[in-house]
């Protein structure tokens, strides 16, 4: 599925070594060592087509999943940010290095029901301190 994302000036990918990065609470430490940093929003096309044309539908039920490390030495606080989709706040205020327990901890947040016809739509909005963060987005059909 297309995936489009729009990011804050200055900011972007980044990637470090998952071999020389100690990271707790996931089998997949790889996946937490990459990520994009000062993402505002993504959207994920889950349009239904059939023979490569979109066909009309009714809204279905996703279960989105959001994948999260702080690799950069921050503590609580430094970095704040709320999450929304589909244009309605899921989480306000999420520090991933308190909610995860510290740095280098892989950290999901699970949203499931989450309704859409054409698009699911991601936004971080920063609240205070370093740029919101994100390391993967899954979407499955429920």
């Amino acid at each position: 599925m297309p995936v489009t994302a729009k990011l804050a000036p200055d900011r972007g990918y980044y990637h470090l070594n998952a071999d020389q990065l100690a990271m707790a609470g996931t089998p997949s430490p790889w996946l937490y060592t990459s990520g994009c940093r000062g993402l505002q929003s993504a959207t994920v096309n889950v349009v239904v087509t059939e023979q490569d044309k979109p066909v009309e539908a009714e809204p279905r039920s996703f279960t989105v999943r959001l994948h999260f490390a702080e690799t950069e030495d921050l503590r609580p606080g430094q970095r704040v940010f709320d999450v929304k989709l589909q244009d309605r706040p899921v989480f306000e205020g999420l520090d991933v290095v308190a909610r995860a327990g510290g740095p280098n901890r892989a950290l999901v947040e699970e949203f499931r029901g989450v309704q859409a016809k054409d698009t699911i739509k991601l936004e971080l909005v920063s609240r205070a301190g370093a740029a919101p963060i994100i390391n993967a987005l899954q979407v499955c059909e429920e």
